[in-house]
């Protein structure tokens, strides 16, 4: 198969792999791949400590209403 300017495709894709590749090893690229993960890590252990936090608080207050019920 052949593309507008006459070059084969597949040539095409195989060098546009090849330079992913090259430029996604780069130290610039590793330290966004790097912060991404580090930022979705740090979202998921704020909501792990947000769901935390909602239990405690709802089993104190539940520990309030039955000290309140026994008075």
């Amino acid at each position: 198969m052949v593309n507008d300017n006459g070059a084969q495709n597949e040539d095409l894709l195989k060098t546009s792999s090849s330079q992913i590749q090259k430029y996604s090893n780069t130290p610039a690229i590793q330290l966004i791949r790097n912060t991404a993960k580090l930022s979705e890590s740090m979202k998921t252990a704020y909501s792990n400590e947000v769901t935390k936090s909602i239990a405690i608080r709802t089993e104190y207050e539940i520990w309030l209403e039955y000290d309140r019920g026994k008075s």
